[in-house]
């Protein structure tokens, strides 16, 4: 394995031999037969973990002496989850180095995703685009530590949540309209009969959309459509749609209809008996 810095030391702790291993192994010549050496790895190549110290005994012959350091990989799992940690697929993922070069980059899918042989060091994980519904979840800083124990790193995503009202003109929550809401391809998304409570979405995909009444409630005039959009927030985003009620119309006589002008007629006439049977009677 190439590219770790290693040295070895006697048993005073003084450096006797120090190199950077290569595709060859390295030969120490004329150590001191009975001694015990310690050999320690100061650096790892990149990718790898730092191994445990060896001791070694030099023994009293002319044959080879094998010391063999083996070195550990670094193992990564990264979880792109929704809030409540299950496994989401569809996201893009990408993560970078502490200079911001792109070392790796996937679409998450319902298992983790495993990468070995990180260089010890910090790292950025970025979202570049969430699964539709979902918000684009806020960068993760993480470190590649000197082990070789898998090193786990979570994201999660949030969702988009609507909350839309229909009110009268005071305000007051309006029962019984239809409504629809429309993407801006003009495809519908959700329709529902409003209630004496606003009605709640979910996982919107970030946009503009059409808020559409098909009928009003009885008395209440169609409101005009209104247009809004999602925006890349876990917050609650309100929309409020209000109905007018419709104008009273007095009540007026029919063309040709001579009903009230009988009756006042009639009543006159029956004033002017009453009038004249007195002046009759006294004659």
């Amino acid at each position: 394995m190439e590219g770790a810095k290693l040295q070895v030391t006697d048993p005073d702790g003084t450096v006797v031999d120090e190199w950077i291993s290569g595709k060859e192994p390295h030969i120490i010549r004329e150590l001191e037969v009975g001694k015990t050496y310690r050999m320690t790895e100061t650096l790892p190549a990149e990718g790898y973990v730092t191994a445990s110290p060896i001791e070694f005994t030099v023994e009293n012959t002319n044959e080879v002496q094998k010391v063999e350091m083996k070195d550990d990989v670094t193992r990564i799992e990264i979880s792109k989850t929704d809030i409540a940690g299950k496994e989401l697929p569809g996201a893009k993922l990408t993560i970078y180095d502490k200079d911001g070069n792109v070392v790796e980059s996937w679409v998450s899918e319902d298992q983790p995703h495993y990468i070995e042989m990180l260089p010890i060091g910090e790292y950025t994980l970025h979202e570049e685009a969430a699964p539709e519904g979902y918000l684009t979840a806020e960068d993760i800083l993480f470190e590649v530590r000197d082990t070789g124990e898998i090193q786990k790193v979570s994201m999660k995503d949030g969702v988009t949540r609507v909350e839309i009202t229909k009110t009268d003109i005071a305000g007051k929550e309006l029962p019984g309209a239809k409504l629809t809401v429309y993407d801006k391809d003009g495809k519908e998304v959700e329709s529902w009969v409003s209630e004496d409570q606003p009605h709640y979405m979910e996982m919107l995909p970030a946009g503009e959309y059409r808020l559409h009444e098909e009928s009003a409630p009885e008395g209440y005039l169609l409101a005009e459509d209104i247009r809004f959009e999602v925006r890349n927030t876990g917050e609650i985003q309100k929309v409020t749609m209000k109905d007018e009620r419709k104008p009273e119309i007095p009540d007026t006589p029919k063309t040709g209809d001579r009903t009230d002008f009988l009756f006042w007629l009639l009543l006159m006439g029956l004033a002017c008996i009453g009038v004249v049977a007195p002046v009759v009677s006294g004659i």
